[in-house]
Order: C-alpha cells, then structure tokens, then sequence
C-alpha cells in the first residue's frame, strides 16, 4: 500500500465523512451549492463520482432520477461500508472500491458525467 493510500485510510478511520455535509453550516452550504450546480440528471444519464466518500451525492442524485445510473468510486473501504449502508436498496447505483488515479476499468465514453470533488485535494505530490 503506497503512502498515500495509507494515509488517507488512516485519516478516514478517525474522521466522520458521513457528517460532513450535514453537520455544521459550510457543509450545508457546500452540498447545497454543489447540487445546485450539478443539477438533476436526465434519464438514461450514466454519472460516475469518482472519490465518492459516503455517497452523499451519488445517493441523492439516484434518488433524484430512478431512470439515471449512478457509479461511485471511493477508495477507502470504511467509506464504501457506510456508503453502502447509506443507499439501501437503490437499484440505479452501484458502490465500488477503487482509486482516482486509476479509471482503467472503465471504457471510454462509458459515462456521461463524471463528479471528482474530493480527489482534487487529496492528491499528495512529492516535490522536486
């Protein structure tokens, strides 16, 4: 496991992801603002979110169209519990485990919208 990865998993195991979005007012804000700019998906929309966390947007954009399909990437395993337990029983999303910076197993042109909020500044760079 490279560096990276453990340290992310490490953080997430100490850190409550689930309430980010819901527990203090800038979360409120972020997911308010966000959704109100990704918008509500069409049907037959494919949407990947690519370092999903605990699928608090890729759950609610499911719920929001039924006749769209949703895939959530996230790498660290105890998000993708929660995220699991967080969608029941959708049946237009799927939860996988994976890393942002590795989408091989998805064919080009295999979704029409693609989310990557958290990725961006998670990525550890070393210096020259």
């Amino acid at each position: 496991m490279t560096d990276r990865i453990s340290l992310l998993n490490n953080f997430y195991s100490s850190f409550n992801e689930d309430a980010r979005l819901t527990k203090c007012r800038s979360g409120e804000l972020e997911y308010i603002t966000t959704m109100h700019f990704i918008g509500k998906p069409a049907a037959g929309d494919r949407i990947l979110e690519v370092g999903a966390g605990t699928g608090r947007y890729s759950i609610a954009l499911a719920h929001s169209n039924p006749d769209c399909q949703v895939t959530a990437l996230e790498l660290v395993p105890s998000n993708i519990e929660v995220m699991k337990k967080n969608m029941g029983y959708l049946k237009n999303m799927e939860a996988l485990q994976g890393d942002a910076l590795d989408l091989s197993r998805f064919p080009d042109k295999t979704f029409d919208q693609t989310l990557v909020l958290g990725p961006l500044y998670h990525h550890v760079h070393k210096l020259p």
